[in-house]
């Protein structure tokens, strides 16, 4: 969270940038000022995607082609856009991709051995059919795109780079059912790691949003070559690397969820397990190439020791005393920072400046609870679980482990049954996403010990608990 005091001239160009399309005066200077909020985190600019489009070359890297792949490879054509499809070594020697591509006028690379999807996607970025194209919109073969959505899909994301600070953006990536919606589609509709929700954003460590899925992004060509393209050496975790190395050339990359594309979720349980063994796999390479950048959980120490000592008053509940002083602790964390914010409210004239700042440190106390319950179930449990070997251990470390797998999934489990029709069918959607998701934590937190082991580090496991500094500027930007 960050606090600006704007000065009038200020004030009158952010209510004039807010205005409808033309209630507002353009105000002198007020260009700097935008862009210090928009890199700030503070604005996101929404760009008329009227104006002046980039041309845009669009690569598919495909394995093993879905029957979707036909119905995507239309809809671009329908929009006029020049697509070049991947065949990474799939089994049949490509020819269902070459199919699928002949009838929709795409250029088909083969590819004779798997060099996996960052291997692919730089391929197609060499070999596209308009090499004068200024972006390159990369979309996995499996996604999915209506009748006419190809075109907004341009339009939109184009529209982002006329800042020339602007190297990626991603669109919202929104799971579909391959078939007939199940268990699996229901769960990836909440809780797939691809959809990044309705919020846009800036990417980058340290910002609420710190990945964007290489399923679907459009990229600045320069850009994407001053960083070398993407890293062919990672399997999983190659969209994340690439993110990390554009934010640190001073490339800004965006979110924009006005735009989505479909996803088919995996179809079984088992491939849903190892898509998550994957990308937990990735977790300790991208630590050594980006240290303490993956972090399982990154906070503040105020908002960090307000969630502990939540995490210990569950933990220790029986125990009167002890879990009323663990409570106490949590109340002093959260009221300690309110104190210097109350102040800083209080001299730039807010109203109700007391009860601002407690709400405010308040919703940081609870963040870093939600961040701390998900960091036990995605890397830590199996940390924990050795000390409930003792017997006095047993009970509070379950406990914790209880009350942190139903802080991260029974909101959404709750929300899953909502949609069900009478009792049995609700308690069996309550019942399937929360098994799932027991699934889901355990595979991950597999793969991320297993990357651990690979890589021999255990950064991976370990939390951050650094400052952050204030401002993190991108390319071009305005000086503080």
């Amino acid at each position: 969270m960050r606090l600006v005091r704007l000065s009038p001239r200020g004030a009158a160009a952010l209510e004039a940038a807010l205005a409808p399309a033309g209630g507002g005066a353009p105000v002198e200077g007020s260009g700097a000022l935008l862009e210090h909020l928009v890199d700030a985190g503070l604005a996101h600019p929404r760009p008329d995607h009227r104006c002046r489009c980039f041309p845009v070359s669009v690569v598919v890297p495909v394995r093993t082609p879905p029957a979707s792949l036909a119905s995507l490879l239309a809809s671009l054509r329908a929009a006029g856009a020049p697509v070049v499809v991947v065949d990474d070594g799939s089994p049949d020697g490509g020819l269902a991709a070459r199919r699928a591509a002949g009838a929709a006028g795409a250029t088909v690379v083969l590819r004779p051995r798997c060099g996996g999807p960052a291997a692919a996607r730089n391929e197609g970025a060499r070999r596209e059919a308009a090499p004068s194209s200024e972006l390159l919109l990369f979309l996995d073969a499996d996604t999915v795109l209506g009748p006419g959505e190809a075109l907004r899909l341009l339009e939109s994301l184009a529209a982002h780079f006329h800042d020339e600070r602007v190297g990626l953006v991603a669109p919202r990536v929104r799971a579909v059912p391959a078939g007939r919606a199940g268990a699996i589609a229901s769960y990836e509709e909440r809780e797939s790691p691809l959809d990044l929700g309705g919020t846009p954003g800036l990417v980058g460590t340290g910002r609420r949003l710190s990945y964007v899925p290489a399923a679907a992004l459009a990229c600045r060509r320069r850009a994407l070559g001053e960083v070398g393209g993407f890293d062919e050496s990672l399997r999983y975790g190659e969209d994340v690397d690439l993110v990390r190395r554009l934010e640190a050339a001073g490339w800004s990359v965006r979110y924009e969820p006005a735009v989505a594309v479909g996803h088919l979720v995996r179809a079984g349980l088992g491939a849903l397990a190892r898509q998550r063994v994957g990308y937990g796999s990735a977790a300790a390479a991208l630590d050594r190439r980006h240290p303490r950048s993956v972090a399982p959980y990154a906070g503040s120490p105020f908002p960090t020791a307000a969630g502990a000592c939540a995490a210990l008053a569950v933990a220790l509940s029986p125990h009167g005393r002890l879990a009323l002083v663990a409570a106490a602790g949590a109340v002093v964390a959260t009221a300690a920072p309110a104190v210097p914010l109350w102040r800083r409210l209080k001299a730039a004239g807010t109203p109700s400046a007391p009860a601002t700042a407690l709400g405010l440190t308040a919703r940081s106390s609870l963040a870093a609870t939600r961040a701390l319950a998900q960091a036990c179930c995605r890397a830590w449990w199996p940390l924990l679980v050795p000390l409930a070997v003792g017997r006095p251990a047993r009970r509070p470390v379950g406990r914790l482990l209880g009350a942190a797998f139903l802080v991260r999934h029974l909101p959404r489990a709750v929300a899953s049954a909502g949609e069900g029709r009478g009792a049995p069918d609700r308690a069996r959607r309550l019942g399937s996403h929360l098994a799932l998701g027991l699934v889901d934590d355990a595979a991950y937190c597999a793969g991320v010990l297993l990357g651990c082991v690979r890589e021999r580090s255990p950064g991976a496991l370990l939390p951050d608990l650094r400052r952050r500094p204030r401002d993190r500027r991108a390319r071009g930007g305005p000086p503080a």
